[in-house]
């Protein structure tokens, strides 16, 4: 029987996950659930047919009865939650690209037992996924940590050429404002990606290391040294062109733990590289990177049987099988 699924969210990301859903043949959506796409039928966003219609809300959608829901609205959990609780209360498992979501005992443990408190009370199960956080730089480090007898540190980086991705990560790396402004937006939370935090937590459970109560991110600028193009448009030099963020941490017995998130325009060497030092030690590079959008989308679709199949509660990435 093919898993039914209901899309909450088909912003660029949703959609992506929508058409990855239906042209892996992984699920048959049922409905979707966007107030700007009410009305709409499925089939305009995946180019084959579905007698499924974009629902104005929940509710709505939850009058078709479905295995999973793909819920792509929000990266904090606390926003998540007005969509979590009917969506378990019904009997529906659910999938999110929600970053938070990915690790929520670091922020928001009391509402991360009650998400597992509802999941176990209803027989469903929870899982926050995406490319990053969720899979390059948390999942992979603990896979590729396998055949390694002792770990003395591990560190994975990521870099990306934001001038191939969309507008709104262009904007939300900070790209053409002044450095002034980056400093005081950066202060106030509104740029940055998010889940770096949590892909550090997922790598120290995964290594059997205690996760730290908190877990501090520095957020910088990357400065244009010479005028770069943009869909924002053009990044004169002096101005900013993404952000780098980093992730030090120490083990239990003096091992460390560094990751390093470079977004920015016109960066040309794309990459995502994880180092292992032990014994024997490892050295993976992904050499392009991986394209988080179309990733994203790969990463979510392809967890939908796991999560259908896993044990109820609410679990990480880590807590299913590889594939």
């Amino acid at each position: 029987m093919a898993i039914r699924t209901i899309h909450v969210g088909l912003g660029t990301i949703g959609q992506a996950i929508l058409r990855a859903t239906v042209s892996s043949g992984i699920a048959t959506p049922v409905a979707g659930v966007d107030p700007a796409h009410a009305g709409e039928s499925l089939a305009a966003f995946t180019g084959g047919p579905s007698e499924a219609v974009v629902q104005p809300d929940l509710a709505a959608a939850l009058g078709h009865p479905a295995d999973v829901a793909i819920v792509s609205t929000a990266s904090a959990v606390p926003d998540l939650m007005a969509t979590l609780r009917p969506l378990i209360a019904s009997g529906c498992n659910v999938v999110s690209t929600c970053e938070k979501l990915c690790y929520p005992w670091l922020e928001t443990p009391e509402l991360a037992t009650e998400i597992d408190d509802l999941a176990h009370r209803h027989g469903v199960t929870v899982v926050g996924t995406g490319i990053n956080p969720g899979f390059l730089l948390d999942a992979l480090p603990v896979f590729l940590r396998r055949p390694v007898v002792s770990v003395r540190a591990v560190r994975a980086t990521r870099t990306v050429n934001t001038a191939r991705r969309r507008r709104q990560l262009q904007e939300k790396t900070g790209a053409g404002l002044a450095p002034e402004e980056f400093a005081r937006k950066a202060a106030e939370g509104s740029i940055g990606h998010v889940g770096l935090a949590e892909s550090a937590a997922l790598v120290c459970r995964g290594l059997g290391w205690p996760v730290p109560e908190t877990i501090d991110v520095r957020l910088e600028p990357v400065i244009a040294d010479q005028p770069v193009m943009s869909e924002i448009g053009t990044v004169e030099a002096g101005m900013v062109r993404g952000q780098v963020q980093t992730v030090q941490l120490a083990g239990p017995e003096g091992q460390s733990l560094s990751l390093r998130l470079l977004m920015a325009l016109g960066e040309t060497d794309e990459a995502d590289e994880i180092l292992i030092d032990g014994d024997p030690p490892v050295h993976a590079r992904l050499i392009g990177g991986v394209f988080g959008d179309t990733a994203t989308a790969g990463c979510t679709a392809n967890i939908i049987p796991q999560v259908v199949a896993a044990r109820p509660g609410l679990l990480t990435v880590l807590d299913l099988p590889l594939c």
